[in-house]
């Protein structure tokens, strides 16, 4: 059965500043890749496919990431978007994203998934995947 939400999220690594750069420049980098892709069917279990030890996001997945009735979410939408963009070779059109980002900005919360994840009272293991941090700083 189709889901009707994709909740993504990435890890991922460039020689680039992403800060003083922007994610445009930063996935243009040579050495640019995802490390981790972390996705979610309508809210429910999280599954992670760690693309940096050789595992590959399925037909399946690249095919809702694409499908117009199938919305996708995520924290700062234009990041992840772009990301996936890049790494899969085709646009993925913004009008079929949601930016959780934006939503918590809109009701008064931080606009920084750790701000967020502060605001509410979650654990740092709640907030943000250690293990995609973790990935992070070993590459």
């Amino acid at each position: 059965m189709k889901p009707k939400t994709l909740s993504i999220d990435v890890e991922t690594f460039s020689s680039v500043d992403l800060i003083s750069c922007g994610v445009y420049k930063y996935v243009e980098s040579d050495d640019f890749q995802i490390l981790l892709f972390a996705y979610s069917f309508d809210y429910g279990p999280v599954q992670i496919i760690k693309l940096a030890e050789g595992e590959e996001i399925p037909e399946d997945i690249v095919g809702y990431i694409y499908d117009k009735d199938v919305e996708k979410t995520a924290f700062n939408a234009n990041f992840e978007r772009t990301c996936l963009g890049k790494a899969l070779g085709r646009y993925c059109e913004p009008e079929q994203w949601s930016c959780t980002m934006v939503l918590a900005g809109s009701c008064g919360l931080p606009m920084s998934l750790k701000g967020v994840g502060m605001a509410l009272g979650l654990s740092e293991d709640k907030a943000k995947m250690k293990e995609g941090s973790d990935l992070i700083r070993y590459s």
